[in-house]
């Protein structure tokens, strides 16, 4: 699985001004996407594409809890310590 792969993140919720409204999609990493999807504990205020196909929650788990996922959030961890 490559975590550096560029996907969509939707937003179902209307934001602040200054950052994404509802409905415009924003691209990031696949790990960036599972790491905020993960950070609001699945609450469905966005929905994440990749290659075009929405990912399930049960997808985003299943990435969420793979080894090379754990490893980048790691590092990524880490680098903010």
């Amino acid at each position: 699985m490559d975590l550096k792969k560029q996907t969509r993140i939707f937003s179902f919720a209307k934001t602040d001004q200054s950052t994404n409204t509802a409905g415009q999609p924003t691209e990031v990493s696949l790990f960036d996407a599972v790491r905020k999807w993960t950070d609001a504990e699945g609450v469905d205020d966005f929905y994440i594409e990749l290659d075009g196909k929405r990912l399930t929650p049960e997808e985003i788990q299943a990435i969420a809890h793979s080894e090379a996922y754990k490893d980048r959030l790691l590092a990524f961890n880490e680098r903010l310590a």
